[in-house]
């Protein structure tokens, strides 16, 4: 009994931590060449590629039509991991800021525990916290803010970042 109880916790941990692990079909923690070649399998050709960062533009993820998104990676002396994802989408007015934050604020509340807060940048604007950092359970592992800047618009989805390497003086 106690061998079926563990079995079925164990089984539980790993899903929840599997589920709220990865961005796009690509684990947190996954290398940038394993990362590269599954990215450019769903989103197509990057239109920016650095040792550290992935750029697509003009994506859908999500059901939602993205201008940017941004995958980035931290390297140790052996290996690098992605430990950043951005979604960037530049709404034409405030009606399609609020439509777009809408529709992913319910996605995200369906999958996650989310929070809604006061955006201490942008008072009067909220942003949303959802899921929790695998490696720091303070932070929340997605954040979804907007922005406006004199009459232009920007929305973020932004997953992590989740912190693999640990740089001490």
């Amino acid at each position: 009994m106690k061998r079926l109880f563990a079995a079925v916790i164990s089984l539980f941990i790993g899903m929840g931590s599997t589920y709220a692990q990865e961005v796009a079909g690509v684990k947190f923690g996954e290398s940038y060449d394993s990362a590269i070649k599954k990215l450019i399998n769903k989103f197509g050709d990057a239109s920016g590629k650095t040792r550290d960062m992935i750029l697509f533009d003009n994506i859908i993820y999500a059901g939602v039509e993205f201008d940017h998104a941004s995958f980035h990676f931290q390297y140790s002396t052996d290996r690098s991991y992605l430990h950043m994802a951005s979604f960037i989408v530049k709404p034409k007015s405030e009606k399609e800021v609020k439509n777009i934050m809408d529709n992913l604020k319910d996605k995200l509340s369906s999958k996650y525990e989310t929070k809604e807060e006061d955006d201490v940048l942008f008072p009067g604007r909220k942003i949303y916290m959802a899921g929790q950092n695998p490696k720091n359970a303070s932070r929340p592992l997605i954040i979804l803010s907007d922005q406006s800047y004199g009459g232009l618009y920007e929305l973020s989805l932004s997953y992590g970042p989740i912190e693999f390497i640990t740089e001490e003086l």
